[in-house]
C-alpha cells in the first residue's frame, strides 16, 4: 500500500520516507502520545503474501525482541495496516555507516568507534547462538552522538538452523559482503559474519572494497576463488601489520578467522598503534626506543657505580651518638612493655569472670558476675 507523510498507521504519525529495500521501505514517524520519534518499516505488497518473507520478517522481531543490547537497534511494536506487516523501531539520527563511508564523513577513529560497537554487539548475538548473515554498512545505524547500532535481523538466523540455500537455490544475503560458505550455501556459523565484518572494516579503513565487480555472481566468484588484495597496497599510510590482521579474517578456509569480532577489532587497534610488527610479533620497547641496543647488566651496574659520587669517609668518634640513643631506645621500650603487663595482669586478678553458656545450637546467652547481658 502506498503510505504518504501525514499518514496515521497505528498510533503513528508519518513523517517521510527514509528509503526502499528488497523486501519494503522505511518511513520516519512520530508517536503523538509521548512525543518520540521512531523509524516504521512496512513489509511491501509484493512481500505480504510471500510465506518466506513475511516469515523472515516476523523472525528479526522474534530475533531483536530477544536480543537486548545497547547496540543492537531496539524494536518497539509491531503491527499490521491493510494486511502489510509492520514493525516500529528506534529512530537513528545519525544515518548509515553507507552513508557515511559513502560521503567520506567519519575520521578514522570515529569509524573504529562504530566499528568496534558493531563487533560487541555480533558478539553478543554470536553467545547467544545467532548469525546476521546480512552485516554491511547499510545495515549498521548511527545516533546523534555518533554511537553504532547493529540493524536489519531479518536474515538472522539459529546456529542449529538448516543449509542457506532456499527451495528455489537462491542464496541469501548481500554479495559484495558474502562469506565463501555463505555463497556455497553451507550451513554457517559466527565465523561467516566475522568475513563479512572483515570485508566491512576492510572498506571503512581503505575507503574502497575488498573486490570490485560489476555483478552480484562476479563478486560471489571473487569471494569463493581469490585472494583480497592486502589493504596497504591501497592505503599504504596504513601500517602493514594492519594488512595480517584483515588477510587472516578474510580467509577462505573459515577455521583460520578470528572466533570473535571483538578478537578482530582488538589485533585491528594494535595493528594500527604499533604494538603488533608486521607477521604478528611485538615489538621491543628497549629495541626501539632510539634505535639504543639493550645493554648488559654488567655494564649497567658498572656505569651506574660510576657516576654514583664517592661517600664521604666517616669521622673518628660518630659512632658514639648512635649507641646513646639505641641504648635509650631499649630502655623506654621495655618501661612501655613492663606497664603493659602490669595492667593486664591485674585487670585479670580483679575483673569478675565472664561465662558463656549453650542455648541451641551455638553459645548465645552470656552472663558477667552471675547476671545476664542477652
Amino acid at each position: 500500500m502506498p503510505i504518504a507523510p501525514g499518514q496515521t498507521v497505528g498510533q503513528y504519525i508519518i513523517q517521510d520516507k527514509l528509503g526502499e529495500g528488497g523486501m519494503g521501505a522505511d518511513y520516519k514517524a512520530e508517536q503523538p502520545a509521548i512525543h518520540r520519534s521512531v523509524a516504521l518499516k512496512v513489509l511491501s505488497a509484493s512481500f505480504a503474501n510471500d510465506a518466506d518473507a513475511l516469515d523472515r520478517f516476523k523472525r528479526e522481531v522474534d530475533i531483536i525482541a530477544e536480543l537486548e543490547h545497547p547496540y543492537i537497534l531496539p524494536v518497539y511494536d509491531f503491527g499490521q495496516v491493510d494486511d502489510n506487516p509492520y514493525i516500529v523501531m528506534r529512530f537513528m539520527g545519525g544515518g548509515t555507516l553507507y552513508q557515511h563511508l559513502r560521503d567520506r564523513s567519519l575520521k578514522q577513529e570515529q569509524l573504529l568507534h562504530v566499528l568496534s560497537q558493531a563487533a560487541e554487539a555480533l558478539d553478543y548475538a554470536h553467545a547467544r547462538g545467532v548469525i546476521h548473515r546480512d552485516l554491511k554498512p547499510g545495515n549498521v545505524l548511527l545516533d546523534e552522538a555518533g554511537n553504532g547500532y547493529l540493524a536489519d535481523f531479518g536474515l538472522a538466523k539459529t546456529m542449529a538452523g538448516s543449509r542457506d540455500l532456499t527451495a528455489t537455490g537462491s542464496i541469501l544475503g548481500t554479495p559484495a559482503y558474502m562469506s565463501p560458505e555463505q555463497a556455497r550455501g553451507e550451513k554457517l556459523d559466527a565465523r561467516s559474519d566475522i568475513y563479512s565484518f572483515a570485508v566491512m572494516v576492510y572498506e571503512a579503513l581503505a575507503g574502497q572494497l575488498p573486490f570490485n565487480a560489476r555483478s552480484s555472481m562476479e563478486y560471489i566468484q571473487k569471494h569463493l576463488t581469490e585472494a583480497p588484495p592486502s589493504i596497504v597496497t591501497v592505503a599504504p599510510r596504513l601500517p602493514r601489520a594492519v594488512g595480517e590482521v584483515l588477510r587472516g579474517a578474510l580467509a577462505k578456509d573459515r577455521s583460520q578467522r578470528p572466533a570473535r569480532a571483538g578478537e578482530l577489532m582488538a589485533a585491528l587497534e594494535a595493528a594500527l598503534a604499533g604494538a603488533i610488527a608486521p607477521g604478528g610479533a611485538r615489538p621491543v620497547a628497549a629495541r626501539t626506543l632510539m634505535g639504543a641496543q639493550p645493554a648488559r647488566v654488567g655494564t649497567v651496574a658498572r656505569a651506574a657505580s660510576a657516576a654514583a659520587p664517592a661517600r664521604p669517609a666517616p669521622r673518628s668518634g660518630g659512632w658514639i651518638l648512635p649507641a646513646v640513643v639505641l641504648v635509650g631506645g631499649a630502655a623506654l621500650l621495655m618501661i612501655i612493655i613492663a606497664a603493659a603487663a602490669a595492667l593486664y595482669f591485674g585487670g585479670r586478678l580483679t575483673a569478675p569472670k565472664v561465662a558463656i553458656y549453650p542455648v541451641g545450637d551455638s553459645p548465645r546467652a552470656l552472663y558477667y558476675d552471675g547476671r545476664s547481658l542477652w
